[in-house]
């Protein structure tokens, strides 16, 4: 999020000034997020003056009259009724140019489209198996120590007493590090699937009592919360002590929506949570969804409401992720936290100082390796992007020297592997220092002048070779 911070030393630097030239209200709130057709979730005024409103044992159903007198031809899919926190309902309408017609209805306090959230995608990262791993990440520190938990847990506070609601896929309550079943007495207390297996975000839910994970985002968030300590795995939940729920918002494929995430919100509220939180949401700049809006007055009561930020942060200031970006909620991003140290290869052949390479460690390559350069253009932008050509020679005794660009490291090891390829330096494209680690290949990233400079020296036919001795 540079982005914003930079906006934040700009604006307190020049004032309100800044923003004089450029009113908000010139701004266009679009949001990112994806909605689904003729589908949208009409908020009610409990308060409010509606006609002959003494007739109706509820304001919906006063509303539901109104629209039904302007012609306007609906179906209710679901209804919310949480006094002080959200009255609606989720309505689908035949003609979506009705939904202006919606607001003018007296009772309407408003109108949102039902926005599309996709399932949290896996990340799959080599665990590290203990110290002696090759490929082993180091830490700069545990993630404990970053965040402050081991002060926390050295004052005797580890979650005893306090419930909290997770909002995912559900969890594998089965798994031995989370107490190996669900119910009273359990690590997982309870919690409710409201969608069914089956369930896409586009179809409809077939909710039931079981909550169990058949994706595993949910487990992994159960895990972070509340994984039980002295495992092999040496991680321990931060809030090992504590009750959990588990509320299934997704199928074991594609979505979820607004409704659903409002459903479960409310019932975290309903069942006494203490905390609530969802590591899900879309790029949304505003704290326009309906699920944000609701995340914002469970906030303001009191309640601990986390929700992720996304993953979207180097797009900009405003792609945070609904409903993260509700007012009062706990918004939360990441980082890597790994020692990305700058290392140095030494070159032979020619004269030219040590070459520094960024590594998470020092390149296990013994003794000196010829260089092998697949292109002499300098500015290509997708070197090694292509299966490399029939009459490239074996590349196994070659350190290949290939540019950064167009397609994903991965693709480009891959390529060069099947020519026999084991090790290589990527020289970079202007994106900038970045740590390289490709399962099963030695690689690492160098500047833009020495990369050009071993190419050239390469193709003028300099028998150049690189060795990267032991270092830290």
């Amino acid at each position: 999020m540079k982005s914003f911070v930079y906006f934040a030393l700009v604006h307190s630097l020049l004032g309100a000034s800044v923003l004089a030239a450029f009113p908000l209200s010139s701004v266009k709130r679009v949001s990112n997020v994806p909605t689904i057709p003729n589908k949208f979730i009409v908020e009610v005024d409990t308060l409010a003056a509606i006609p002959n409103k003494r007739a109706y044992a509820r304001t919906l159903d006063a509303v539901y009259d109104s629209i039904k007198a302007r012609a306007v031809e609906f179906d209710v899919n679901k209804e919310f009724e949480s006094q002080g926190l959200f009255v609606g309902a989720s309505v689908t309408i035949n003609n979506a140019a009705d939904a202006e017609t919606l607001e003018t209805i007296p009772g309407v306090k408003a109108i949102y489209a039902v926005t599309l959230f996709k399932k949290p995608q896996p990340v799959s990262k080599h665990i590290v198996s203990g110290p002696d791993d090759p490929a082993a990440i180091p830490s700069i520190f545990s993630t404990h120590v970053a965040t402050g938990v081991d002060k926390v847990h050295a004052r005797g506070f580890f979650g005893k007493g306090i419930k909290i609601g997770i909002i995912d896929t559900g969890i594998d309550y089965t798994h031995p590090l989370l107490g190996g079943g669900i119910g009273p007495g359990k690590k997982v207390i309870g919690g409710y699937d409201f969608v069914g297996d089956a369930y896409d975000g586009t179809n409809d839910p077939v909710p039931d009592d079981d909550p169990l994970d058949c994706e595993g985002h949910g487990t992994h968030v159960a895990g972070i919360i509340a994984a039980d300590p002295n495992n092999p795995y040496n991680v321990t939940g931060v809030a090992y002590q504590s009750s959990i729920s588990a509320y299934r918002v997704f199928g074991c494929d594609g979505s979820t929506t607004d409704e659903v995430i409002i459903e479960s919100l409310l019932k975290g509220v309903a069942d006494g949570q203490d905390i609530l939180t969802l590591s899900l949401g879309g790029a949304d700049g505003w704290t326009a969804s309906a699920s944000a809006v609701v995340a914002s007055r469970i906030a303001r009561n009191g309640k601990v409401v986390t929700i992720a930020a996304g993953n979207d942060g180097s797009s900009g200031a405003w792609y945070t992720s609904s409903p993260g970006n509700g007012i009062d909620a706990i918004s939360v991003a990441s980082v890597e936290n790994t020692v990305l140290s700058v290392q140095e290869a030494i070159v032979s052949g020619v004269d030219h100082a040590p070459i520094p390479y960024f590594s998470f460690r020092t390149l296990p390559i013994e003794g000196e390796l010829p260089i092998y350069a697949l292109t002499q253009d300098t500015t290509i932008p997708n070197d090694a992007c292509a299966p490399l050509p029939d009459d490239t020679p074996d590349l196994s005794p070659y350190l290949v020297i290939v540019r950064r660009g167009t397609c994903t490291f991965v693709q480009k090891m891959e390529n060069i592997k099947a020519k026999g390829a084991k090790q290589a330096l990527v020289y970079d494209n202007g994106g900038g220092a970045t740590g390289v680690s490709v399962p099963g290949f030695v690689v690492a990233l160098i500047g833009a002048a020495d990369g050009a400079f071993l190419v050239e020296q390469f193709f003028a036919g300099v028998p150049v070779k690189v060795s990267f001795p032991p270092q830290r």
